[in-house]
């Protein structure tokens, strides 16, 4: 930016006169078994990732095709070492290019809540609506029963994750709920379970099913 000439507040961390700032799109590092908890019926449903016999990987969800997550290591050689990514201990891209100092950083922070906490003190963010990243995947099934199902885990992973941090006049984690709304009656009783659980907002699926 040009700098702060002229501002009569700032943005800076620690400044007397900072502007209050919020982060409006912040998304969850959900742990892979966000999901765990789920009703038994619902078990064998949830995604999932599968190693194919030519060693690539894939995430399979009901809803979808599959998405290769990881090529085969027999068919791209090359990629095993891609500069970067392996030698910090994160998989190879399917593309096989570099991730920069910032990708690395960004994808192996926030998984815990003093992470994020001490992120938005260094960045001058005082609260940050968060929403969901693997998450997103509950709204990949047609069936909206299993979607809400999926959404509801999803709510009591995000609560039991930063709960205390959602309470309060000045909470500094404003999750959002999420919602399937093709099943009316398992989103007005969630509505009503998020608002006494301290979340502030609700969050639907680009395509309402």
């Amino acid at each position: 930016t040009p700098g702060a000439v002229g501002w009569t507040r700032t943005a800076r961390p620690g400044a007397p006169d900072k502007y209050f700032l919020v982060s409006a799109d912040c998304h969850a590092v959900e742990p892979s078994g966000y999901l765990d908890g789920i009703e038994p019926e619902y078990k064998a449903r949830i995604p999932r990732m599968e190693l194919r016999e030519d060693g690539s990987e894939w995430l399979i969800s009901e809803g979808n095709r599959p998405q290769r997550v990881k090529a085969s290591r027999k068919a791209a050689p090359a990629l095993a070492g891609a500069e970067g990514t392996e030698s910090q201990g994160l998989p190879a891209p399917v593309t096989g290019a570099r991730m920069d100092d910032e990708d690395v950083l960004r994808n192996s922070t926030g998984r815990s809540v003093a992470e994020r906490l001490a992120a938005h003190d260094a960045d001058g963010i005082d609260a940050e609506l968060m929403f969901p990243n693997k998450g997103l995947l509950c709204w990949a099934s047609p069936d909206p029963v299993f979607a809400m199902a999926m959404c509801r885990r999803w709510n009591r992973w995000a609560h039991g994750f930063c709960g205390e941090h959602m309470q309060g006049d000045s909470p500094r984690i404003l999750h959002a709920a999420l919602l399937a709304a093709g099943d009316q009656a398992g989103t007005l009783r969630e509505i009503r379970w998020a608002a006494e659980h301290g979340f502030r907002a609700v969050c639907l699926g680009t395509s309402v099913i």
